[in-house]
């Protein structure tokens, strides 16, 4: 008896399957998930060179993130060190110096990938003498990187970014989500508002998979939603956080960035 309903079960299945009754929801990992960065490309935020900020302290950190970005897929890689009074207070010749460190180390080991500099620039009071008279570290087309205040708004941010865009650096704002104040203050208008201004996105991939909590991850994957990112990458600090970096090939709003058209990282 119970093999005749094992068969009858058998045909209604296949029956109805080919119907998709049956069918999982979820879709396919290899038509929603990212194999590398290959189609990126390019990662333009990062603190690779040893001892002068906040990320790697010794040149063999560095090569093993610059061996690894190179295994993921990436065929450039632009490493920003922070610039800010007091903290980092970094300038083009010591940033030059530690870069060509690196290079050369990249070289020996014959990682073939191509590793430029640039910096990112803190926004604050100190900023706006640094405007003056100051000749900062671009990338690409003239983009220049800054931050903001992870813990309040800056008071003069918008006028800074004007004055910037009107001398002809094309601005990209590092880690928008991680801005929670602007998000608890009018949700995602107050980014739509900073878009309109004339400035351009970058999410870090971390974001995706929760690294900066919850919140940010939630706010990242609000501005992906309302097409306002136009760059991804890394911020990598330390060689430990490269299990970020493959876990992010699986979050499906990466796969969904990519795929919009809006991503411009291979542009640079």
């Amino acid at each position: 008896m119970f093999f005749i309903l094992q068969i009858l079960f058998n045909k209604f299945y296949v029956c109805f399957n080919m119907f998709g009754f049956f069918k999982k929801n979820t879709p396919k990992q290899a038509d929603h998930f990212l194999a590398d960065y290959s189609e990126i490309k390019v990662d333009f935020h990062s603190h690779l060179i040893p001892g002068i900020d906040d990320g790697v302290q010794k040149i063999e950190e560095s090569i093993t993130i610059l061996r690894n970005l190179k295994n993921l897929g990436y065929e450039k890689v632009i490493t920003t060190p922070h610039i800010m009074t007091e903290a980092y207070n970094n300038n083009p010749e010591i940033i030059q110096k530690g870069f060509e460190e690196v290079k050369k180390r990249l070289i020996e080991e014959k990682i073939d990938i191509e590793f430029q500099y640039a910096a990112e620039y803190y926004i604050d009071d100190t900023f706006v003498n640094r405007m003056k008279d100051e000749k900062f570290l671009t990338f690409g087309e003239n983009y220049l990187l800054v931050e903001k205040s992870m813990f309040q708004e800056s008071d003069n941010f918008k006028e800074i970014a004007y004055n910037l865009l009107v001398k002809g650096y094309r601005v990209i704002v590092a880690h928008p989500e991680r801005y929670k104040y602007l998000y608890e203050k009018s949700k995602i208008h107050e980014f739509e508002k900073l878009k309109e201004s004339g400035v351009w996105m970058q999410v870090n991939l971390f974001s995706l998979v929760g690294l900066y909590g919850k919140q940010s991850q939630e706010i990242a994957e609000k501005l992906i939603d309302a097409d306002l990112v136009d760059f991804v990458s890394s911020d990598i600090h330390k060689p430990d956080q490269l299990e970020y970096l493959r876990k992010a090939l699986e979050s499906p709003y990466l796969y969904k960035l990519l795929k919009s058209g809006s991503l411009l990282n291979h542009t640079i």
